[in-house]
């Protein structure tokens, strides 16, 4: 497929995977909370996701722009990788938790990428 042609790709491809990982997982957790809570409003008692999202766009389209804009803003801020001298997915914050041997590191990496995987096949059926 050449996902992996040159190091430059694979650096890209690598980053966007664990960027879409840990969306994936949010959108997860988020799809099994709204499953027991919902916020008192009429407009947050849709339990599927897009059908939810067109409602608040059709219902309240100033509070769909304020979550497109705050998502967007996060993006081009604190969720945007800066540099190619990192690791990929790593955006400057978290550091109190990463451990100090190695290889426990790299066991925690590898479980953030199954993981991920795993939650982007998940979020798909919904």
């Amino acid at each position: 497929l050449g996902f992996s042609k040159d190091e430059s790709s694979l650096y890209r491809n690598r980053q966007v995977e664990l960027k879409h990982g840990r969306v994936a997982m949010l959108a997860t957790l988020g799809t099994l909370v709204q499953t027991f809570y919902h916020l008192p409003d009429d407009v947050f008692q849709n339990p599927r996701p897009l059908a939810a999202l067109a409602q608040i766009y059709s219902e309240r389209p100033v509070a769909f722009w304020q979550i497109f804009l705050a998502l967007g803003a996060i993006e081009l801020t604190i969720g945007k990788q800066d540099s190619s001298s990192k690791a990929p997915g790593d955006v400057g914050f978290g550091a109190a938790f990463i451990p100090e041997d190695p290889d426990k590191f790299a066991e925690l990496q590898l479980k953030e990428l199954k993981n991920g995987r795993l939650a982007m096949v998940a979020i798909i059926g919904q």
